[in-house]
């Protein structure tokens, strides 16, 4: 995924400014409903660390990872703690978290190696641990100007 990689390498300042304030409380309050208090949460693909920030604050001890370098830089200076740079396909943790939280990440591995990287998730995952994820719906994939996007919809995904 270098185009993908390069795109939120170029500008991640200005992606943060968007995205930062981005409302996605609803999904997150579902999501903690089942993660136990204080929690471990992988934020895959952390972005500027919005999310990560958020389950800081609530309590929860918040993992961050991006495949950007130019992300990680960013969420270490929106949350104020190291930002671990990681490739989905690259994942090496074993059985760590009680949840992951891969919210808008994931859109952008190629459906061929989604299998894979959702092997990683799962052996990162304690026993019972939870996944969130979220795709575009639909039944593409491709580059979609510099970024590659794979839609997914409930049949797709199973």
């Amino acid at each position: 995924m270098p185009d993908t990689l390069d795109y939120y390498d170029s500008d991640p300042e200005g992606y943060s400014e968007r995205t930062f304030c981005s409302d996605v409380s609803e999904i997150r309050d579902k999501f903690l409903r089942y993660v136990p208090d204080k929690g471990r949460i992988l934020d895959l693909g952390c972005g500027s660390g919005r999310d990560t920030l958020f389950f800081i604050g609530k309590g929860y001890e918040a993992v961050p990872t991006d495949g950007s370098a130019g992300m990680c830089a960013i969420a270490e200076k929106n949350t104020g703690i190291p930002v671990r740079r990681l490739l989905f396909s690259d994942l090496d943790y074993e059985s760590e978290f009680d949840a992951v939280w891969a919210c808008s990440s994931l859109l952008h591995v190629p459906s061929a190696e989604l299998p894979a990287v959702l092997e990683g998730i799962r052996a990162a995952l304690k026993e019972n641990g939870i996944l969130f994820m979220c795709f575009k719906k639909g039944d593409s994939e491709g580059f979609s100007g510099p970024r590659w996007f794979t839609d997914m919809t409930l049949d797709r995904l199973r």
